[in-house]
């Protein structure tokens, strides 16, 4: 018999009775754990005295019954054939879950975990998918498309992701985003190809895979000299795209400077080498370079109800009349959380909006380039990695970020 939590029945008994009787020697104690099948069952045993007393300690109250495929101080992990299936154990507790039931042509590969939270790759036929499961509960956290291959003429497809001990799962690519299962965040970061540090690579049936471990990311964009950092875990919650839409969230207070949302130096990395100017709600960066490039972030807090709504339908003409003829969809205006982005030609510039409503706050990053040819979305600084419109999204993500209260540092590499 066990009990809920994975003790053994007969281990409880022999532990009370060494516990109880404090005189009892070592080898009474041990002849009791060998009369009730302790050693054979649960594995090492070792004895212990506690304040005079004597305890018999299981080393690993996990028994795997199958092949071994992963084996940490947080989570036992093995598979079987047949059927195919997936069990964990977390060993303080003993108690073991199956994780997952597929039928016999699936396989599972990269296995990897983080505290008692694992991820693996799951094959099914052509596709793909990243599972994340709670070895605690057995609950799956996530379960995401990765891509397919095979003889179907599927096209293989890239995926990158580190995992939290708290079960926080990083997606990293074009944009960034986190998700611990429940809530998943609006986009952390958008870039050229954008990197996590530290990540392990593998190749799945054709699918690209690249996995890391931590409670820090760290991420860069391609060709990229910048490097950013935040805890991967609960302060993600207030980027939660369900909250921010209900209005639960706030911005900071006291309100940041404009020019602290997006520093210099990260314009820098993007744009090359820039003066500064600053006003009350703005924060302008230009470049030094030929042709001219002007960033251009705005705050306008403590809006109303029918200003945000103004501010909104305003957007959504831009949008509209700069379409070219491809349909916008209806706005979905949403009081708390909206987005905008557009781009306008003429006089020898382009120029690339890009706005964000949160709450009562309105951010705006412009981008205007100095082009001969009226072209809208130009590529832009030294490295002609970055275009117009990444840049301005990539600039409003990170300081919606911080506006929110997430501490993204930033340095140079």
């Amino acid at each position: 018999m066990n009990y809920p939590d994975g003790r053994a029945a007969n281990g409880t008994i022999a532990h009370r009775l060494c516990s109880a009787n404090l005189s009892a020697s070592f080898a009474v104690c041990t002849a009791v754990a060998l009369a009730m099948g302790l050693l054979a069952a649960n594995g090492a045993v070792t004895v212990q005295h506690d304040g005079g007393g004597t305890v018999l300690v299981s080393l690993d109250r996990c028994a795997p019954h199958g092949h071994v495929d992963l084996h940490t101080s947080g989570v036992v992990l093995w598979s079987t054939r047949r059927p195919a299936q997936l069990r964990a154990c977390v060993p303080p507790r003993g108690s073991v879950h199956r994780l997952v039931s597929a039928d016999p042509s699936s396989s599972f590969e990269d296995f990897l975990a983080a505290g008692h939270f694992l991820s693996f790759v799951r094959v099914e036929g052509a596709y793909v998918y990243l599972d994340v499961f709670d070895a605690l509960t057995g609950r799956a956290v996530l379960e995401r498309d990765l891509g397919c291959s095979g003889p179907d003429g599927c096209e293989g497809a890239a995926a990158s992701f580190q995992l939290a001990p708290d079960g926080w799962v990083a997606l990293i690519g074009q944009p960034l985003r986190a998700t611990n299962g429940r809530d998943e965040t609006v986009e952390l970061d958008t870039g050229p190809n954008l990197e996590a540090t530290h990540q392990k690579s593998w190749d799945t049936y054709g699918v690209s895979v690249e996995q890391g471990t931590g409670s820090t990311l760290q991420w860069s964009p391609g060709n990229d000299t910048s490097l950013y950092s935040l805890p991967l875990g609960p302060p993600l919650q207030a980027l939660g795209t369900k909250a921010l839409e209900a209005g639960t969230v706030r911005a900071v207070t006291p309100l940041p400077a404009a020019c602290s949302l997006f520093t210099a130096i990260e314009v820098q990395a993007v744009l090359g080498p820039v003066s500064q100017a600053s006003s009350d709600d703005a924060c302008t960066y230009t470049t030094s370079a030929m042709p001219t490039t002007t960033l251009t972030l705005t705050l306008h807090p403590g809006l109303t109800q029918a200003q945000v709504t103004a501010v909104e339908h305003q957007a959504f003409d831009e949008v509209s009349s700069n379409a070219s003829g491809s349909d916008v969809g209806p706005p979905a205006y949403s009081p708390h959380l909206w987005k905008a982005a557009w781009d306008t030609a003429g006089g020898g510039e382009s120029q690339t909006n890009d706005l964000r409503i949160f709450t009562n706050l309105e951010l705006t990053v412009e981008l205007v380039t100095d082009d001969p040819r009226n072209h809208t979305d130009d590529t832009v600084g030294p490295s002609k990695t970055w275009d117009s419109d990444t840049v301005a999204e990539h600039a409003a993500d990170i300081a919606f970020d911080r506006l929110a209260g997430v501490m993204i540092s930033y340095e140079h590499r």
